[in-house]
């Protein structure tokens, strides 16, 4: 059982390492199309919207995986306060996600680069806020990669000395057996 639970931890600590990596290549890839009009035809610039679109939508998926496999840890039995808080983050993350959905399909309705500029630009304070707002989701995840390092460094340094120990116990339990 416990093995299990050390399973789901392990396997939920790397999906948040490759969660914040997808976040910032969504970020990078929407950094990168602000000068991209200047030395792209538009043909290719919407292509590069679309092709952001991807990454958010991976990142959108990773990081709904992420939030449920935190829930789950926490009913595995792991520490609640700290998994309360990492779940919060996950949350947030998630529905600024969900919230920004409708303004990055945006990106992907369009085949004339005018037309798709006006759509931008008809955004709104609403549309932009929900897209910045699953920027910072993707960017608080950087403090989950830290914890993430932090408690595989810990679970493996702890496996190493339980190992350790199981191998120096053994022999004595065999001469006194």
């Amino acid at each position: 059982m416990k093995n299990k639970s050390k399973l789901l931890n392990v396997i939920f600590r790397i999906l948040v390492m490759l969660t914040f990596i997808s976040g910032m290549l969504y970020i990078i890839r929407f950094v990168s199309l602000a000068n991209a009009p200047a030395v792209m035809t538009s043909d290719e610039y919407l292509s590069a919207c679309r092709s952001w679109t991807y990454y958010f939508f991976v990142y959108l998926i990773m990081t709904a995986a992420c939030t449920v496999l935190s829930v789950l840890t926490v009913i595995k039995g792991g520490n609640k306060l700290s998994g309360a808080v990492r779940t919060a983050v996950l949350l947030f993350a998630a529905v600024s996600d969900v919230l920004s959905l409708k303004y990055v399909t945006l990106f992907r309705g369009y085949e004339d680069a005018v037309e798709a500029a006006r759509a931008v630009d008809s955004l709104g304070d609403k549309g932009k806020l929900f897209i910045i707002m699953s920027f910072i989701g993707a960017m608080l995840l950087f403090f989950l990669v830290i914890s993430s390092v932090y408690s595989l460094a810990v679970s493996m340094k702890h496996d190493e000395l339980d190992e350790a120990l199981g191998k120096k116990h053994e022999p004595q339990d065999k001469q006194q057996g």
